[in-house]
């Protein structure tokens, strides 16, 4: 799915704004959904570049606030491609949260199995034989394999484990690794 992704950063003036100082602001917009982030700076809009919504100047305070607001968009496009590498539904909202580390509990599918078999691996002998975990590991080779080749993912929000995505590898599992 093709999303329309977008980054500016801006000025906002608060009401009953004079003069001085006032905050900049990251704007992310995704297919007409907008969030927005205070970056933490502020700058005299006298000192602002409306077109390239950057500090204008080449003076120190400029070049540090650019620099800044660089590394936000590089993060925040980091985001991005992270979300769009594991399937998590990419929402404005989302990518800034994400960004926030806002909700970071957002549990991937592989790393709650993967965190599964650590703890089996340490049972063993405990309730638990090594066949159980080799039965686990192969489970989760499968899974793995399944993500790759169906979604093109290398992991997926335990959230969008659903009905159908249980179907779907359900007949993964009896076309590609049936023994009969």
């Amino acid at each position: 799915m093709s999303t329309n992704f977008n980054l500016f950063f801006y000025l906002k003036e608060p009401k009953r704004y004079k003069s001085g100082p006032v905050p900049v602001y990251l704007r992310i917009t995704i297919d007409c959904q907008r969030s927005e982030i205070a970056v933490g700076r502020d700058i005299d809009p006298a000192f602002w570049d409306l077109e390239k919504r950057r500090a204008k100047g080449t003076m120190e305070l400029a070049r540090q606030l650019n620099h800044h607001l660089d590394t936000i968009q590089s993060k925040i496009k980091d985001v991005h491609t992270g979300m769009i590498a594991t399937g998590d539904e990419i929402t404005a909202r989302n990518i800034k949260d994400a960004y926030l580390g806002i909700n970071a509990q957002s549990r991937k599918l592989l790393e709650i199995f993967r965190e599964h078999n650590t703890e089996m691996e340490s049972l063993i002998g405990n309730g638990f034989s090594d066949n159980t975990l080799r039965t686990f590991k192969s489970s989760l080779k499968h899974m793995t394999e399944f993500l790759e080749v169906k979604y093109g993912l290398e992991d997926i929000s335990i959230r969008k484990v659903d009905q159908p995505f249980i179907k779907n590898y359900d007949t993964f599992l009896r076309t590609k690794h049936s023994k009969g």
